[in-house]
């Protein structure tokens, strides 16, 4: 887990020993096993649901914040390299292909891919391969 989880597990359990409650009267506070509280507080488990719950039985509020980071310029290079690079590479080889076989041929392959996959169970969760 993130030092993020192992943090938030930590503040958690000062929290609880400051209440003067061990694991299992967290849990039932919060309707949660012993088990779950343990693996909370030592940040290798937590969902949103989880925390919310944690923190009301604790009496605090729960605060989730993304903060930007300052090196954007690396930022936009990871997102130029993992994400716009390998769909410019898509476009261009299907271009490539309509060229060979045709723009007429190509729309039609095009159509047809999309509505099999649109008909097959699931198909608004697929993508089309290539």
């Amino acid at each position: 887990m993130t030092t993020v989880y192992i943090q938030l597990g930590g503040q958690i359990k000062q929290l609880r020993q400051s209440l003067l409650l061990s694991q299992g009267e967290l849990g039932k506070l919060c309707r949660l096993k012993q088990t779950a509280i343990s693996r909370v507080e030592s940040g290798t488990w937590s969902n949103a649901k989880v925390l919310e719950r944690i923190a009301k039985a604790l009496g605090c509020s729960l605060d989730i914040k993304l903060i930007p980071s300052t090196d954007t310029e690396n930022l936009r290079i990871k997102i130029e390299t993992s994400i716009r690079n390998p769909v410019r590479d898509i476009v261009t080889r299907r271009g490539q292909v309509m060229q060979k076989v045709g723009k007429e041929a190509f729309m039609q392959t095009l159509k047809k891919e999309s509505i099999e996959q649109l008909s097959s169970p699931g198909g608004d969760n697929q993508h089309v391969n290539d």
